[in-house]
């Protein structure tokens, strides 16, 4: 299938919002079901001269497979053309994840993800396991009447409450806090959410004894995708990371490159297959 390429444009926050009011935000045609993604990762490796231009150097690929219904069903990692790892996703007949398997290139069962569902399809439990069956960790959720996750429960294998996250949402539905809580119950981090009118994610705020109070700004492109991130350190000032896309004619991304304040730090190239 031939692509063409399209440069996407950072939307500043305020054009996020008027965009989303007037729905005027551009849209690539809904496109066909997306068989197998590839997605390789390359390092950026600088030479000592200016005027050349930097090399890139594959990191890892991954290669995503899914099925007709859109969901995944395998994901596999590959290190420099040899594979490593595979995680396989089972489902029930309606499409709710039950457990996912990971082996190593000799098919042997490194972690496993258990997922218990309740009766409206929604994760109450997750047990992981080391191996196949040395059981590792569990994790337990509670939902509200509107089926929003409200406390998820991180617990050791003997059921030891190891920490805990609260989530409370506006009226959308939205996060618009989320807080963990240490083993004694004392406050970790509390993350402060902002969405623009469309649901999207504009601004963060975590604040927290260990490195303060931190916020986070994000901008989006056109087709949706994160543009760029700017955040606050202490140490280092104002930091600012810039997403720059080449995208199909179905709005699906086929490069990506990430700048850090202006400096071309990696480089993500996805090879998308369709049924």
């Amino acid at each position: 299938m031939s692509f063409f390429k399209h440069r996407a444009r950072i939307a500043p926050l305020w054009a996020v919002l008027v965009l989303s009011l007037s729905s005027c935000v551009e849209k690539a045609d809904k496109g066909p079901t997306l068989k197998t993604v590839t997605e390789t990762a390359y390092n950026v490796e600088r030479s000592d001269t200016v005027e050349s231009d930097p090399a890139l150097r594959e990191h890892i690929k991954t290669i995503s497979h899914y099925g007709g219904s859109g969901n995944i069903t395998k994901l596999e990692y590959w290190l420099k053309d040899r594979l490593f790892e595979t995680r396989t996703f089972k489902r029930d007949d309606r499409g709710h994840l039950l457990e996912i398997v990971v082996t190593a290139v000799n098919g042997e069962v490194k972690k496993r993800f258990v997922h218990d569902l309740d009766e409206d399809g929604r994760t109450v439990e997750v047990r992981s396991y080391r191996g196949a069956d040395r059981l590792s960790a569990i994790h337990s959720r509670e939902y509200d009447s509107k089926g929003n996750m409200v406390s998820e429960v991180y617990k050791s294998p003997e059921d030891v409450v190891l920490s805990k996250r609260l989530f409370e949402y506006d009226n959308k539905n939205n996060v618009v806090k989320e807080t963990e809580l240490r083993e004694d119950r004392s406050v970790k981090v509390v993350m402060d959410l902002e969405y623009d009118e469309s649901g999207r994610l504009i601004e963060s705020t975590s604040t927290s004894e260990d490195w303060g109070n931190i916020p986070y700004t994000l901008e989006y492109t056109q087709y949706g995708d994160v543009a760029s991130r700017s955040w606050t350190d202490k140490n280092a000032g104002t930091q600012r990371a810039v997403y720059e896309y080449d995208y199909d004619e179905f709005g699906h991304w086929t490069k990506r490159e990430k700048y850090d304040n202006g400096v071309l730090i990696y480089v993500q190239k996805r090879d998308m297959e369709y049924y």
